[in-house]
């Protein structure tokens, strides 16, 4: 259970780091 948990925050970590990467690269391409 506890372990779930840890992994579930690993995930929703992950997705926000991937999510802010997205959303710089796509501020990057408009400033061109």
């Amino acid at each position: 259970m506890h372990f779930e948990r840890i992994y579930q925050y690993e995930f929703d970590r992950r997705i926000l780091t991937a999510d802010r990467l997205a959303q710089r690269e796509a501020q990057i391409r408009a400033a061109k």
